[in-house]
């Protein structure tokens, strides 16, 4: 099941962003900023949050962060919530997906195609600057982050 997130489910949703993305890439307060300026939606599996996705609200609208628990990818989760954050800007005629280059597997990048999302513009060592001035350290490549951002467009007749 596909909800949208709140304040309870912050703790939850920073446990999985550390998995994925390293610790503090978000932090507690930056979850809790999304959910009350933006959209932020979750998997839901028996009662376990698996994933969740950002949506930052915008004049073109930016699928910032769709992360799912190791445990529970390859099972399509993230797919749903995909057409989940598809659907919630739908209004729009224009949507940016923002992917970790070294991070997203070749099965969601079809994923994207198939729903028709262009590969739209690269930018090397994207989060470099960023993971200094925050003090993360990626779970790729260390401290301070070189990882590339492909930023994909969807346009919506």
């Amino acid at each position: 099941m596909i909800q949208k997130a709140s304040n309870i489910h912050i703790s939850i949703i920073y446990n999985i962003s550390n998995q994925c993305f390293g610790y503090n890439y978000i932090t507690a307060c930056d979850i809790e900023l999304y959910i009350k300026n933006d959209i932020v939606i979750i998997s839901v599996l028996n009662n376990i949050i698996t994933g969740f996705c950002i949506i930052l609200k915008s004049n073109i609208p930016v699928i910032k962060t769709l992360c799912i628990n190791t445990d529970f990818q390859k099972q399509g989760i993230g797919k749903l919530l995909l057409d989940k954050a598809i659907a919630n800007c739908a209004s729009f005629t224009t949507i940016h997906y923002y992917a970790w280059k070294e991070r997203i597997p070749e099965y969601f990048i079809n994923t994207l195609n198939k729903k028709g999302f262009k590969l739209l513009e690269t930018q090397p060592e994207y989060w470099k600057y960023d993971s200094i001035k925050r003090g993360y350290s990626c779970i790729k490549c260390g401290f301070p982050c070189l990882c590339t951002l492909d930023i994909y467009e969807l346009k919506i007749d």
